[in-house]
Order: structure tokens, then C-alpha cells, then sequence
């Protein structure tokens, strides 16, 4: 891969990421179909506020900034969906401790077609190949857990991880590996820190993850 743009190209892609997931999560998410569940939840129209919309921007643009000061052009595609569909996702399992499944959908597909962009900015055959069969991977290692600890995650994780995965994928296999390893860490850590607090809840693993994914970027310069 080729050195990554400069940091006028990242200031340009944090307004813009911000914009996009602004407007995801004031326009799109306050639409989405509530689950049908007998479990206490913040509706997704409560949810979406000024200030949680401030909260996401603000995210997405530090993701955005970060993935085009330190990654090259042609990674940029799948790392820009993960900066704010991604973003967005998180969030709402964050707030909410549900990850919207038609949303994550639409997202594989966005994602989909950020990976073949990847194509025409220079990247190699066997980087799209590598960000598919990693995110297939995670996937299924996150299946098999859900299937044997059910109770320590939801099926919305299963779905979301892959998300996550591609873009880290789409680097090498190392940043695939550290990023699992580091999003799961950060959410046992939470999930301690709860239940010494003695304030248990369902887990939210989304954002956890997702923050692994931009801790490897931040420690990782992709060459």
C-alpha cells in the first residue's frame, strides 16, 4: 500500500465523515423499526437528540481524521463506512444495547462496495480477498461464541463484527488480530468496571470494538 494523504485531506474527510453520520443518526435512525422485545429499552426516537447527534459527530470526525492521517488513499473506502454507518451502529448499541439488524445489513452492503473501491486507488486483488475472508472470519469465530455463551452477547454482535473486521482486514492480518484482541479486551474491561460498580446491564459490544479497531490505527502506521 502507498503512504497515507496528508493532513489537509484529513481535516477535509472529518468535516465530511461528521456530516454523514450527523446526518445517519438524525435522519435515518429515529426511522428504524423498534424490536419487538419484552426487555426495558430507550426507543429509538428518544435516543436521537441534538446532543447524542453532537456526540456521534464528534466521534466520527476524530475516525475519519484518524483513518486519512495515518492509513494510505486505498484503504480509505472501507474505513470511511466504518467511520460512519460503523460509528452510527455503535452508537445505538452504546445507548441502546441493540444493533438495528436492517441497518448492519445496509452496511455490509456499503461496505461491500467500499472494498471493490478499494480497486481503482491502487490496492491489490489479495487486499480485497483478505479484507472478505477476514471479515467472514470474525464473523464466524463471534458466531461460534454466541452459540456457546449466549448469554454474553447478542446475534446483533455477530452481525456487527464483521464491520469492524473488514477495514482491519483490508491492512493485514495482524491488524485484523490486534483489533479483535483489543476491542474484546476493552469490553471485558467495561463489563468488569460494571460489575464492580455493581451496576449490571446487558453488554453493549459495538463500541468497544469499534474503538479497538481505531486504538490499532492510532498505534499502527500502515505501510
Amino acid at each position: 500500500m502507498t503512504d497515507p494523504p496528508n493532513t489537509a485531506a484529513a481535516a477535509v474527510a472529518a468535516l465530511v465523515t461528521a456530516a454523514a453520520a450527523a446526518a445517519l443518526w438524525l435522519g435515518v435512525v429515529p426511522r428504524l423499526a423498534e424490536p419487538v422485545t419484552d426487555e426495558p429499552k430507550l426507543t429509538y426516537r428518544r435516543m436521537v437528540t441534538a446532543r447524542t447527534g453532537l456526540i456521534v459527530a464528534l466521534f466520527s470526525a476524530a475516525a475519519g481524521w484518524l483513518t486519512w492521517a495515518r492509513l494510505p488513499l486505498e484503504a480509505q473506502p472501507p474505513w470511511s463506512v466504518l467511520s460512519t454507518l460503523g460509528i452510527v451502529l455503535a452508537a445505538v448499541d452504546g445507548y441502546t444495547t441493540w444493533i438495528p439488524a436492517r441497518l448492519t445489513r445496509w452496511t455490509w452492503a456499503v461496505m461491500a462496495v467500499g472494498g471493490a473501491l478499494m480497486l481503482p486507488l491502487g490496492a491489490d486483488w489479495t487486499d480485497l480477498v483478505r479484507m472478505v475472508l477476514g471479515a467472514a472470519a470474525a464473523g464466524g469465530l463471534y458466531g461460534l461464541l454466541w452459540l456457546a455463551t449466549k448469554a454474553s452477547f447478542g446475534f446483533g454482535d455477530v452481525r456487527f463484527v464483521p464491520i469492524v473486521a473488514a477495514p482491519a482486514a483490508a491492512i493485514s492480518w495482524s491488524m485484523l488480530i490486534a483489533t479483535l484482541v483489543a476491542g474484546s479486551l476493552l469490553v471485558l474491561a467495561h463489563g468488569v468496571w460494571h460489575r464492580i460498580r455493581r451496576h449490571p446491564r446487558l453488554q453493549p459490544w459495538a463500541p468497544g470494538l469499534t474503538i479497538g479497531a481505531y486504538l490499532m490505527v492510532l498505534l499502527t502506521r500502515a505501510t
